[in-house]
């Protein structure tokens, strides 16, 4: 549960145990990042940012984790619920 699934120019598909600097090495190849910076950025997860809302020193002029991502979720095997 720690791979990028799909990176595209407008979007990537993680994992939620995808680690933040890896994520950020990706992004940053297609000239993109994402905002969100907490001091744990070398090995925080996606889901752990999720899980607390994580910003960092750059959550005053860019939001924090909830800002920017679009998360689906998967109960159980084949059935996708999207938060409303």
């Amino acid at each position: 549960m720690d791979q990028i699934i799909e990176s595209e120019d407008d979007y990537v598909v993680v994992e939620p145990g995808t680690v933040k600097g890896v994520l950020d090495r990706e992004l940053r190849r297609r000239g993109k990042f994402l905002p969100p910076d907490p001091a744990s950025s070398n090995y925080c997860t996606v889901g752990g940012m999720i899980a607390n809302n994580s910003s960092g020193p750059h959550g005053l002029g860019y939001g924090s984790t909830i800002d920017f991502l679009e998360v689906e979720c998967c109960i159980r095997r084949r059935e996708l619920r999207v938060p409303e």
